[in-house]
Parts: structure tokens; sequence; C-alpha cells
């Protein structure tokens, strides 16, 4: 996800570099695919590692609500 890395402040970036690839990319898949539990589970944990990522608790948020909760 470069825009993210391209908008990160250098102390956030170091903490992106290692979690997000792995992370975000598996939960964007189970996303796309409609596994909301899935997804929420990956969002979760990389939320509570760098909770000031707005864009992956907007993606928490949206797995949880179509999830049921």
């Amino acid at each position: 996800i470069p825009e993210v890395f391209d908008a990160a402040q250098p102390y956030v970036r170091e903490e992106l570099e290692v979690e997000t690839p792995l992370t975000i990319g598996v939960s964007l898949r189970a996303f796309q695919r409609g596994r909301w539990h899935t997804a929420a589970g990956g969002f979760d944990r990389y939320v509570r590692s760098l909770p000031q990522d707005r864009p992956a608790r907007y993606f928490l948020r949206q797995c949880r609500q179509r999830a049921g909760g």
C-alpha cells in the first residue's frame, strides 16, 4: 500500500514497514471476499499495534458492522 507509506510520518513509517505488508494485505483480501471475521481479526491486530492508522480503523469498523457486531 504505497500511499500509506508516502503519507506516514517518520516515527510511524518503521512500524508500517514491519506490519503492513502481511497483515493489511491479508486483511484487505479477506475484506474483498466478504470474510468479515477474518478481515476484522487482521485489522484489529494491526490497529492495536498502530492505532493512529485511520484507514485501518475504518476498515475494522466496516468489518464489524458487516459481520453483525
